[in-house]
């Protein structure tokens, strides 16, 4: 009999969690890249974990879809699942698996509205479920002409296929419009997707959550709930919009339990029924408004994250989906009307994303900066940049230096070591050692 094997498009940031729990569970992995132009993030989460990988496929090698299932369907191996690693992999993933006839497939049908960030809230209207005002076009005018029928400022600009907070703007006035518009389209993004057309949204005004919910046959549990700050009011860009950590909630209250059920009826909305998803959303003055669905496990450090705090890592709960025959789920999994699942909070936990207000070249490694100040939350710290590279001024999650991963049992403990790092980060020859040139 052939051994079993697990497919996994674009393995890039959160992506290697799958690689060391297939790892774990004795999968072969077959790797395949989506495109070969992606960020220098994911380029180096790649590169760096290349002895995981039993075979490695590029897809811009095959003529299209149907020439790579026939390659993958010729191998010595049968596919277990088809999974995607990052924001980068999910529209290939749904389309092999749904061709694989696998039975974890999403299907293709609402791939769209899993994908782009306008098409997904026109979705949500479809089905009822409160969704944001907006307009989604590559044509300029045709955005300045929404602006003015909407009548409110500010709006947010965003690419309506973009990766994660990447070329995200806050527009008080046309000239923003204008200059997001210029930002946005004909741009390259981490997928290595030039963006055609700009998501102009209506101003969320609120809070913003995060709900990272595991499903499996349309059953969705809540996993972990996180309360994330940003930020709007950078000196150096009034137009953009940063996230600046987000952090773990109880997992039931009264703001937690209406944002797990809105969260469950936009993943019924848009078709989203097997896998692990990462829902983004604002409570307003409406009640919870979706920001985006991104149907892939939270970024970063952010499994690694959730096992820390709750035990358990989300590709864990992941891979008990796509090849564990849903036995974690099963145990835990609590049927509505029952009261559902709720996730244990070990140690308390936070994801520093650092925001550096200086450019230049690195003269010490930022790592080694962090953690020499001995702060006792402080368990890793996350970044691509090695002495030599330039460190542009932060303006979204692409051009942040990194994210501090931070736990500890106190929840002062962690505020204060926040405040110690924001102070550093903000002093001239703080945490960034740059020089002006190379």
């Amino acid at each position: 009999a052939q051994a079993a094997a697990v497919v996994v498009v674009d393995p890039y940031s959160s992506g290697r969690f799958y690689l060391y729990e297939l790892k774990k569970r004795g999968f072969p992995i077959i790797c395949i890249r989506s495109a070969l132009d992606v960020g220098a993030y994911f380029k180096a989460v790649y590169d760096g974990h290349l002895e995981y990988f039993t075979e490695k496929i590029d897809f811009p090698d095959f003529k299209d879809l149907a020439d790579l299932t026939e390659a993958l369907e010729k191998m010595p191996y049968t596919i277990k699942a088809v999974i995607a690693g990052s924001d980068a992999g999910v529209e290939l993933a749904d389309q092999l698996a749904e061709a694989l006839k696998m039975p974890t497939a999403n299907g293709t049908e609402l791939l769209l509205e899993r994908i782009d960030k306008a098409a997904m809230q026109d979705q949500l209207r479809k089905c009822g479920v409160p969704a944001t005002e907006q307009t989604s076009t590559g044509d300029l005018q045709e955005l300045l002409a929404w602006s003015r029928s909407w009548g409110q400022w500010p709006v947010v600009a965003k690419p309506s296929g973009g990766v994660g907070s990447e070329g995200i703007y806050f527009c008080k006035s046309e000239d923003d419009i204008k200059k997001a518009h210029s930002m946005i389209v004909g741009v390259k993004n981490p997928k290595g997707v030039v963006n055609s057309s700009v998501a102009l949204q209506e101003f969320l005004k609120g809070e913003e959550y995060i709900v990272d919910c595991i499903s499996t046959n349309g059953k969705h549990m809540c996993i972990a709930i996180w309360y994330q700050g940003k930020r709007r009011d950078l000196p150096w860009s009034s137009t953009s919009i940063i996230t600046t950590y987000n952090t773990l909630m109880e997992p039931t209250g009264e703001i937690q339990d209406k944002l797990v059920e809105y969260t469950f009826s936009v993943l019924d909305a848009v078709g989203f029924k097997n896998g692990p998803s990462h829902n983004e959303m604002m409570v307003t003055e409406r009640g919870p408004i979706l920001i985006e669905v991104n149907a892939r496990m939270h970024g970063v450090q952010g499994p690694k994250v959730i096992e820390l705090s709750t035990g358990t890592n989300k590709a864990d709960y992941a891979c008990d989906v796509f090849v564990g025959g849903c036995k974690k789920f099963n145990k835990l999994y609590a049927a509505p009307p029952k009261t559902r699942w709720l996730y244990p909070v070990k140690k308390q936990c936070m994801q520093l994303v650092l925001c550096s207000p200086f450019s230049g070249y690195y003269t010490e490694a930022l790592t080694d900066v962090i953690l020499a100040m001995k702060l006792p939350s402080v368990v890793e710290v996350l970044t691509r940049h090695k002495v030599g590279d330039f460190q542009p001024q932060s303006i979204d999650l692409p051009t942040s230096p990194g994210t501090v991963l931070m736990v500890h049992v106190s929840k002062e403990q962690l505020q204060a070591d926040m405040e110690k790092l924001r102070d550093a980060e903000n002093i001239p020859g703080g945490i960034y050692k740059l020089k002006a040139e190379q």
